[in-house]
């Protein structure tokens, strides 16, 4: 039950997060141009989208938990984190278009996925997903033949541990975590790439935020979910390894290795949440303040 308290606390903060890194800062839109209607009628699309994949995020970890049970204890986090990163990219492909106007302005300055997200918070994403499929593949290696345990035969003693990520838990969240980089990478392109929204410098300034916004959120959610998923790996291996009352040769140095993987991603997340978390509350504020000060 306190397992259960934890996991739907983690994942709210986690929508919280992402949902609300999704939000436009306030910008002063002149009321008389159609094409900045046409900007801000994107922007709100987008926002939709945002909110309305948490509920939808909610359902699939729901479901997930209720066909697979104990083994969903990876997979409810990535799928959750997964179904709010696609709002990002369904926001940006199916957002309402403006008309084509008589004046079109195109802009000389080349854009790529490093124009809204710093090379190295990619670099991270890509990094931490790397390390988490490792982390994976030695589970599924080390795992006995059922997927669920460790077993163990050294200096006449044998036995087995259990829970061991093996196949079982972790083959599914391996893939959710491959298709949420993929996601990643294909939304950077999509928002990089696509048409911008009217041509006046207000239009052009909002519709950078726009992009900003969804390139940001989806990097985020990429790295939160290498992270998290790196830290349950790491660290139960860890634990499980160390519990063992013998060992093979190498299996202290791969101990020592866990451990130092599960602090560093833990590290990593933690700095990612809180990170997110601040964003958050801090649009939170500024809109209390803002409708105090009408009053």
């Amino acid at each position: 039950m306190i397992l259960l308290a934890v996991v739907t606390l983690l994942l709210a903060t986690i929508a919280f997060a992402l949902a609300r890194l999704g939000r436009l800062r306030r910008v002063a839109i002149p009321a008389s141009a159609d094409v900045d209607t046409a900007v801000v009628r994107v922007a709100r699309y987008q926002r939709g989208m945002t909110w309305a994949s948490v509920p939808a995020a909610l359902l699939v970890a729901t479901a997930t938990v209720m066909l697979l049970e104990e083994l969903a204890v990876y997979l409810v986090p990535t799928l959750f984190i997964l179904v709010l990163m696609l709002s990002k990219l369904l926001g940006e492909v199916t957002a309402p278009r403006p008309a084509p106007g008589p004046l079109r302005i195109a802009s000389l300055r080349p854009r790529d996925p490093a124009s809204y997200v710093s090379a190295r918070r990619i670099a991270l994403m890509r990094g931490l997903s790397l390390a988490a499929a490792v982390l994976g593949i030695v589970g599924i290696i080390r795992a006995r033949p059922d997927g669920r345990s460790l077993g163990y035969a050294c200096d006449g003693m044998s036995g087995v541990q259990s829970p061991w990520p093996g196949f079982e838990y972790t083959a599914p969240a391996l893939a959710v975590l491959a298709a949420g980089v993929l996601l990643a990478e294909v939304t950077l392109r999509r928002v990089a790439t696509r048409p911008r929204i009217g041509g006046d410098p207000v239009a052009i300034h909002v519709d950078e935020l726009l992009r900003s916004t969804s390139a940001q959120a989806t990097v985020r959610g990429a790295t939160l979910m290498a992270s998290l998923l790196a830290v349950g790996l790491a660290g139960p291996m860890a634990l499980m390894l160390h519990r063992v009352p013998c060992s093979r040769a190498g299996d202290t140095l791969l101990v020592v290795l866990l451990f130092l993987a599960a602090i560093a991603s833990a590290v990593a997340f933690l700095a990612l949440l809180l990170d997110a978390v601040r964003d958050g509350a801090t649009g939170v504020l500024r809109k209390v303040a803002g409708r105090w000060n009408k009053v």
